[in-house]
């Protein structure tokens, strides 16, 4: 069904919470149950965890969870015996805890995510693990950003991370020379490389339009040239309503520029109810400006203080012709955006997967 994923979208939004829980018996051998809270003050956008196993083979899970403040989420994985790491990726910095051996699986272990002494910490009952923090966003690296309409037009690896080296020359280049800056002495201050196990991530700052942000890219077989990555731009909002507006308008509508357009739209607001969900591609809408639809009922959403959050997917122009036409979707990229009250992210896919994944 169409509407299935947003509504799994939307019921994840509703739940959100992460818990660690452990060494239940089942037919399949052991189980960790993972449950994280968010006690943060901003959104967790993505929780990567790495989970010990009686085989000695670590299990490697990434969820994007958009986790507001305050929820919490559960996952259940079987044939693991507890956690060894929790990556958790805000919109602009991410914390890495590694040392979770005061963790062991001892049944259903709630872990909360909160702030210990100013930095953020994982707890659970007289435990507590300081993470490593990465801040991808600061002053200092903003002039290394590396422009989204390059980044999204690679496809390999190599492509992206040599955008950020390309970066990097051409701001060094045009620097003047009766006006010298400190330049950063070593590349990890600016590019963050990981090999998480499952594949690589690399994080470095962004521009898109006049707003800046933090860039991850994915890449589950960096070495294969021929291997898609999936490329995400995050992105904190500003408090000010006029503001909020403007950076949202001028991003959605470059999205429109370059020949996207909504195929979806689905939006939750606070106090558990459902709010809007839109289906473009199949009835709800018959206007090119299907997008206006959309950013009024979002935009309206922020102006009242009642959106929990929102996700759409864009489609490029072939693709949605050919389907509202009951045709084949030709190959094409596809994006897929999550707002809420404090970040919004849109996520890119080289080809048709993420169209695929949406639109069956």
């Amino acid at each position: 069904m169409f509407f299935k994923p947003i509504n799994r979208f939307l019921f994840l939004g509703a739940c959100l919470m992460v818990f660690l829980g452990g060494a239940g018996r089942s037919l399949a051998g052991d189980q960790a149950v993972l449950t994280v809270q968010n006690s943060l003050d901003e959104e967790i956008l993505s929780i990567r965890t790495k989970f010990a196993t009686p085989r000695g083979v670590p299990i490697y899970l990434h969820s994007t969870v958009m986790l507001p403040p305050g929820q919490t989420r559960r996952i259940s994985v079987a044939g693991a015996s507890g956690p060894e790491r929790v990556w958790v990726e805000l919109a602009t910095r991410s914390f890495d805890y590694s040392n979770l051996g005061g963790l062991g699986p001892d049944g259903d272990m709630r872990v909360e995510v909160t702030y210990d002494g100013g930095r953020p910490g994982l707890r659970r009952d007289g435990f507590a693990a300081r993470g490593m923090e990465w801040d991808h966003l600061t002053d200092g690296n903003r002039p290394y950003a590396v422009d989204r309409d390059h980044l999204t037009d690679a496809s390999t690896w190599n492509e992206a991370k040599k955008l950020v080296l390309e970066a990097v020359e051409e701001w060094r280049d045009g620097m003047e020379e009766d006006e010298p800056e400190d330049e950063p002495a070593e590349l990890e201050e600016f590019l963050y490389e990981e090999d998480a196990g499952w594949g690589k991530v690399m994080c470095f700052p962004v521009e898109w339009m006049d707003w800046y942000g933090v860039a991850r890219v994915e890449a589950p077989e960096p070495d294969d040239p021929g291997a898609a990555i999936h490329v995400s731009l995050g992105f904190r909002l500003p408090g000010d309503s006029g503001e909020l507006a403007e950076m949202l308008k001028s991003l959605l509508d470059d999205l429109r520029v370059d020949g996207f357009r909504p195929s979806l739209f689905g939006m939750r607001v606070q106090g558990g109810g459902r709010g809007v969900e839109i289906d473009f591609l199949h009835g709800d809408g018959d206007r090119h400006d299907d997008q206006d639809a959309m950013q009024g009922r979002l935009f309206a959403a922020y102006a009242n203080g009642t959106l929990a959050d929102a996700r759409a997917v864009w489609v490029q122009e072939d693709s949605f012709d050919a389907i509202r036409e009951g045709g084949e979707a030709p190959v094409s990229r596809g994006v897929a955006l999550y707002f809420n009250r404090g970040s919004f992210v849109a996520a890119f896919m080289p080809d048709d997967r993420l169209t695929a994944a949406y639109l069956e």
